[in-house]
């Protein structure tokens, strides 16, 4: 009685805690596509949320974020209420994904402000960012045989960002997989070699050239700045090599004793590798597309090294795994001197 107490406590001060970071996130100014986001909000009863074509050729947005924006329009047009409920959306769902995999909701937390996943989904991408970890909570929930639940949490994935199309029809292949098959250690390391090297050449001999030749978007992004190439032995590239394979390392030494959600999500994590190194050519695609798929390694590190490793060990070996998110994320991808000016910089 007195642990249930204390796990209960645990996620009580969380939630806290997000409620204060929400409204950090939410007081912005005119930090990356805010903008955009609120002229869309304070003019969002000019839109048939219900047209989802329509919408989405006038605003280049899905109708999920106009439906949470016209809600809030109702109440208040404070930009500082829209973007901190948004943020508390998104934070709320990670607290579910930490709940259901049993991990600490602060260990998490900090795992994600130190990286740059907390820039990028709270203060820009703030669609795929929601849209992420309504996939995630989802797909941990098809595993745990909650059909209604899942099926309800892939829709509103999609109709938030359609970069869940991919990750959900994934999941739901995984899981039907697992279904029929034993998966011992040998088929395991098989399929995920297999996954590793098919994601990687389908992303870049057939998906990065469909993508640009079907979407205006996406070509407008090969001639901007968000169109360059990554190199390959970028420092961040590297990071992610090393953090994979010593995930598939601890793996597989508790392989006996994870259960088919865990064996999901590392697979997320191999096809999203692949396909991150497959469109290593247009940096935005590289990293946009494989989100849903790359953001497993933040839930996966700390599970498998509380699994493997004494309480000090593994206290040690998330200090070094956050300064591994840390250092690439606000010394080389954000250029936090600039995201700081704009943060303070006001809205129109």
């Amino acid at each position: 009685m007195n642990e249930l107490f204390i796990v209960k406590r645990k996620y009580f001060y969380s939630i806290i805690f997000i409620l204060l970071l929400s409204i950090i996130v939410g007081n912005r100014g005119a930090t990356n596509d805010t903008q955009g986001y609120y002229d869309l909000f304070k003019s969002i009863n000019d839109y048939d949320l219900l047209d989802y074509a329509n919408f989405y050729i006038l605003t280049g947005m899905e109708p999920g974020i106009g439906f949470i924006f016209k809600f809030i329009n109702f109440f208040s047009q404070s930009p500082l209420v829209v973007f901190s409920i948004i943020s508390f959306l998104i934070f709320i769902f990670y607290i579910f994904i930490a709940k259901n995999m049993e991990l600490n909701p602060f260990v998490l937390l900090f795992l994600y402000i130190f990286s740059s996943y907390f820039i990028f989904q709270q203060f820009m991408q703030i669609r795929q960012g929601l849209s992420t970890f309504i996939f995630i909570y989802a797909a941990l929930l098809l595993f745990d045989k909650r059909f209604f639940s899942a099926a309800l949490g892939f829709f509103f994935a999609i109709t938030f960002h359609q970069s869940a199309i991919l990750p959900v029809c994934f999941s739901v292949s995984v899981y039907l997989f697992t279904r029929f098959y034993n998966i011992n250690k040998l088929r395991f390391l098989t399929l995920s070699f297999l996954s590793l090297l098919s994601s990687f050449f389908v992303s870049k001999y057939f998906l990065l050239d469909y993508l640009i030749l079907s979407s205006a978007r996406v070509e407008s992004y090969i001639d901007s700045i968000y169109g360059g190439q990554v190199s390959l032995l970028g420092f961040n590239n590297i990071r992610t090599a090393i953090c994979y394979y010593f995930i598939l390392f601890l793996f597989l030494r508790k392989f006996s004793y994870l259960s088919d959600k865990l064996k999901f999500l590392f697979l997320a994590l191999t096809v999203g590798i692949g396909m991150k190194f497959g469109m290593m050519d247009v940096d935005i695609l590289s990293g946009r597309l494989t989100a849903p798929f790359m953001f497993v390694e933040l839930l996966l590190m700390p599970y498998l090294i509380q699994l493997n490793f004494s309480r000090g060990a593994s206290l040690l070996l998330l200090f070094f795994y956050s300064l591994s998110l840390f250092v690439p994320a606000y010394f080389m991808q954000i250029e936090f001197l600039e995201f700081l000016d704009l943060y303070f910089s006001p809205l129109g």
